[in-house]
């Protein structure tokens, strides 16, 4: 596994555990905010007993607040598509992200205006094992977004302008669908497992089939569950995305090889606004 191009960085180290150390930054309802950490852990152990999180806001009129925070411990492996810097430029990004697998302790975090603490720590403790420290392991903030008030587009005089828009006396519009999956970053930097293919090749795929027995891999080809590449109609095809027979020639339409059925993936960045990722120094 390899390290992201662009990430904080965050210390396990005993010194650092009475510092609070920037993990999070972004900005909602026009206020900026930036969530710190301090972590409690264990190098004997390899435990992560608590972490402490802290809420700080900066510019804006509304005050955010912490509501929870957990562990996600199915979230192990993450596939994102990381920044890819231009050689002749490093300030210059390429418009061919590169898909990497990379191994992460997520936390949950619930943020909501209005309401919440401005500090809250972890209930449940995080063990790693020893292979888990011969690879780059990052810190995933998972950050979700509570609205003001539940099913309502305000509270009191104050517009939730971050779930709703209104215009006039027109009825308010609340956000849903792929807008608000856009805001959500719902499906980007999906869970992934190991998986070992007919050959006994271990790769990665994507922890939740697509469809009946049909996975995507870290490079976003898609395979069935005997290995084999497919499109989304669980055809077989090639390399190249042409459909093939059962002895693996392609198949001739109109003269030319007819291609698999495939939707555009979405790109997943690292730095996502509800994501974020730490690289840990233990």
């Amino acid at each position: 596994m390899k390290n992201l191009s662009i990430s904080g960085t965050v210390s396990f180290k005993n010194d650092s555990s009475n510092r609070w150390q920037t993990v999070y930054s972004s900005s909602l309802y026009g206020t900026m905010f930036s969530l710190f950490g301090k972590f409690d852990y264990d190098e004997t152990k390899l435990t992560l007993n608590k972490v402490l999180f802290r809420i700080v806001n900066y510019k804006g009129l509304i005050d955010l607040g912490i509501v929870s925070v957990e562990f996600q411990p199915e979230r192990k492996l993450v596939l994102i598509n990381d920044y890819n810097p231009s050689e002749e430029d490093p300030c210059e990004d390429t418009d061919l992200p590169v898909p990497k697998t990379v191994r992460v302790i997520s936390v949950k975090i619930q943020i909501q205006a209005l309401e919440g603490y401005n500090c809250k720590k972890t209930d449940n403790t995080y063990v790693l094992k020893q292979d888990d420290l011969q690879l780059p392991v990052y810190l995933e903030i998972d950050r979700e977004l509570l609205p003001l008030v539940s099913n309502k587009d305000r509270a009191g005089s104050v517009y939730d302008t971050e779930h709703y828009y209104r215009d006039g006396l027109r009825d308010s519009y609340q956000f849903t669908g792929k807008h608000l999956n856009f805001r959500r970053a719902t499906g980007l930097n999906p869970t992934m497992k190991k998986w070992k293919d007919k050959a006994g090749n271990e790769i990665f795929i994507h922890m939740k089939p697509l469809g009946k027995d049909l996975y995507q891999k870290e490079d976003g080809k898609l395979i069935n569950d005997k290995g084999e590449l497919v499109d989304l109609l669980s055809r077989r095809v090639d390399k190249d995305g042409m459909l093939v027979d059962e002895k693996g020639n392609q198949i001739i339409e109109n003269g030319k090889p007819k291609k698999g059925k495939f939707d555009s993936a979405d790109k997943s960045p690292g730095a996502v606004c509800p994501k974020g990722y730490s690289k840990i120094v233990f």
